[in-house]
């Protein structure tokens, strides 16, 4: 006889309660973050600086001396600020995984910078350099502990858009807005090119968050998304930036590729085709150019040096000479543009000044060895492919957005060095980005949709 018992319910684990410690803590650290990152990075007369050269800006003495106490202070307080998040926002539903290999390769990666200060060139400056490195990575693992996938991408997103408000309203106040001009670039308070990559961070994380599956998103919050993505995205296109917009667009594509499926990729594909068609051919019936028309739309209106990208051919073929000096450990981290002399004569023969070689791998180089850069490129692949399978084939939503963001700052690490080089924002949002999906990552059994796999089930028959 069959038991006339009914068999227990099926438990799952405790899902994240939403509470208004950690609507606090997000707010508080998206603005504090946007505080911390524009005094220590940004300047309000930049798009006044002729070719964006910071050493001829000319701010007050008040100003200086908050930059030198930011840098000084400002990062260990945020280290501590990461700290008290973890305690003001309660532990429920948070875990803490098993290491795995790309957790490793980041704790290497840093391992390694810090034993450069015993061959480093200017073991002080890696010393300085270092204390601000770490007081970032502290800060950033003490929010991803403290926040859901979902939190931690809205202060992702809200920091680059609060530079970009604050942006606009300087060019206004100076006079320097004019996207109608030819050969303008919206230059905000940074340069164009750093402005570009936040832009697209951000963009990147409102389509995500525009776009989540699990969990209760209000519409309003969605709407909101939605026009910060657009926002964001109409910025990346003034700021006139091809290879940030290429790898934005790279990022847009995967996120529809994962959201809809193969069938919306193809026929955004065709559409695009179609679309390409169609001004060609009214362009044929006209007297326009199709060639200068073509190379002006592809090239942003920034037509100048495209066979040497931009004047970087010069910069790399200067900057590579530097490497047979230190091929195996570098120059020490920070080490190399710190020199004075050297960057003097590289500006001598360049006939412009530079902080970079605009190029992550080189710079990486550089500073810490082919070491240094093999385990850069190791750390980058193995987090991607975790984030293209979690988040593209497996449903996670805090995932996609990582594999959206590490697929576009691996194509923009070729043209700029703007992931541990000249920019501290987007170091802050690689590690948090990492350490939530590896070690801080959300509870699958909660947060994951069990059936977001659109690809998979589109492949099959």
């Amino acid at each position: 006889m069959a038991s006339s018992e009914t068999p227990p319910p099926a438990t799952s684990a405790p899902a994240p309660v939403p509470t208004a410690a950690g609507r606090v803590v997000t707010v508080v650290a998206a603005v504090l973050l946007a505080g911390l990152f524009f005094v220590d990075d940004h300047r309000l007369d930049q798009s006044r600086l002729a070719g964006f050269v910071v050493e001829d800006s000319v701010e007050s003495p008040i100003v200086e001396q908050a930059r030198r106490l930011v840098r000084r202070a400002g990062f260990p307080l945020l280290a501590l600020g990461g700290l008290a998040a973890c305690v003001a926002v309660p532990a429920a539903g948070r875990r803490v995984a098993v290491p795995g290999v790309t957790f490793l390769l980041l704790c290497t990666h840093l391992g390694w910078a810090m034993l450069s200060v015993g061959w480093s060139e200017a073991a002080g400056e890696t010393f300085r350099r270092l204390v601000v490195t770490v007081s970032i990575w502290a800060s950033a693992a003490g929010l991803a502990y403290a926040l859901n996938g979902r939190r931690l991408t809205a202060v992702i997103v809200a920091v680059p858009l609060l530079h970009l408000l604050v942006g606009y309203l300087a060019e206004i106040a100076y006079g320097t807005f004019a996207p109608w001009a030819s050969g303008s670039r919206f230059v905000g308070t940074t340069h164009p090119n750093i402005q570009a990559l936040q832009a697209a961070t951000a963009c990147l994380g409102a389509l995500t968050v525009a776009t989540w599956r699990t969990g209760a998103v209000p519409a309003a919050w969605r709407a909101a998304a939605i026009a910060a993505a657009g926002f964001a995205l109409a910025s990346v296109v003034l700021t006139k930036s091809r290879t940030v917009l290429a790898g934005l667009l790279i990022g847009m594509g995967i996120i529809a590729l994962a959201r809809g499926g193969w069938r919306l990729a193809v026929a955004g594909a065709w559409g695009g085709v179609f679309l390409c068609g169609v001004g060609v051919t009214l362009a044929g019936m006209t007297t326009i150019d199709l060639g200068k028309t073509g190379l002006a739309a592809v090239t942003l209106g920034r037509g100048e040096q495209i066979g040497t990208l931009t004047g970087r051919s010069a910069i790399w073929a200067e900057t590579t000479r530097y490497v047979a000096d230190r091929p195996w450990r570098g120059h020490g981290y920070a080490a190399f543009w710190d020199d004075e002399k050297r960057r003097e004569k590289i500006w001598d023969k360049l006939g412009w000044p530079v902080t970079s070689s605009h190029s992550q791998w080189i710079d990486t180089t550089l500073e810490l060895g082919l070491v240094g850069a093999t385990l850069l490129a190791l750390l980058l692949l193995s987090a991607a492919c975790r984030a293209v399978r979690r988040g593209v084939f497996g449903g996670d939503d805090f995932a996609l957005f990582a594999a959206t963001l590490l697929l576009a700052l691996i194509f923009n690490s070729f043209m700029e060095s703007h992931l541990f080089v000249g920019t501290r924002y987007m170091s802050w949002v690689f590690v948090a980005v990492v350490l939530k999906l590896t070690v801080f990552a959300d509870d699958d059994r909660t947060l994951r949709d069990p059936t977001a796999t659109p690809i998979a089930a589109g492949l099959s028959p």
